[in-house]
């Protein structure tokens, strides 16, 4: 969201850089009282709350729950400094160049972990319908 965006544009035109900086440290605050965790949580819950509640048969999705959690915390540090900082100080240019590296570093990952088999396709896309399903049957 764009909570503190217009806070801290105003704070940049005016110059006022001590307090555009305690803003962004109080939004980092906020993302880590709240962020980590929670993504903790998920990572450390993620054997029990799974089969729980997808049922059995879809026990290896808790691989991706663990490779997902820290993200919680990674796409808000983002979102406060990448996207309300950078546009509130009129940085659009540099914020368009970190999301094509962003998005070139996290399809390389993708990529590397489809090659190498750590991580196997959990859905089925039906063609005939365009809707994607998941079995348990695809998992095993």
């Amino acid at each position: 969201g764009a909570v503190l965006m217009p806070r801290l544009a105003a704070l940049f035109s005016e110059g006022n850089e001590t307090e555009f900086h305690r803003y962004i440290n109080k939004g980092i605050s906020g993302i880590c009282f709240v962020a980590l965790p929670l993504a903790v949580g998920c990572f450390v819950v993620s054997d029990n709350l799974v089969p729980w509640f997808y049922g059995s048969g879809f026990e290896k999705i808790t691989v991706l729950l663990k490779i997902f959690a820290p993200m919680l915390f990674f796409m808000g540090i983002s979102d406060l400094i990448g996207v309300q900082a950078f546009v509130a100080i009129r940085k659009e240019k540099q914020l368009l160049i970190i999301n094509i590296n962003n998005v070139v570093l996290q399809n390389t990952a993708f990529y590397s972990f489809d090659k190498r088999k750590d991580i196997q396709r959990f859905s089925n896309h039906n063609t005939s319908s365009g809707i994607a399903t998941t079995s348990s049957q695809d998992l095993g």
